[in-house]
């Protein structure tokens, strides 16, 4: 899928399910490949992850997931512009870790 954003550097999160069925994800995002394990032995929870960086170029963001085996589900995925980021690393660390396991 293509969507429409300004030009600049972002960071990728993204709330991911894992599982004792999970596998593997892959996120293709403007041609930067990010590769997410989502096998569990301690059952089953959503957990944000950070992906990484990517660059923004024509205002077009593109992005592909790959389900590459396993049972995968995400249920939400930020792009945030990597200055908002940095300023508001702290709170945003403290969000993530409140959602760390829901059931």
């Amino acid at each position: 899928m293509k969507y429409g954003i300004p030009n600049g550097r972002y960071i990728v999160l993204s709330q991911i399910l894992y599982s004792n069925i999970g596998g593997e994800i892959v996120f293709i995002i403007n041609n930067k490949t990010f590769t997410v394990s989502t096998k569990s032995n301690n059952g089953s929870y959503f957990a944000f992850v950070y992906l990484g960086e990517v660059n923004v170029g024509n205002n077009s963001l593109e992005i592909e997931l790959i389900n590459k085996s396993g049972f995968n589900a995400i249920e939400v995925m930020y792009i945030i512009p990597y200055n908002i980021y940095v300023k508001y690393y702290n709170e945003l660390n403290d969000l993530a870790s409140m959602f760390k396991k829901v059931y």
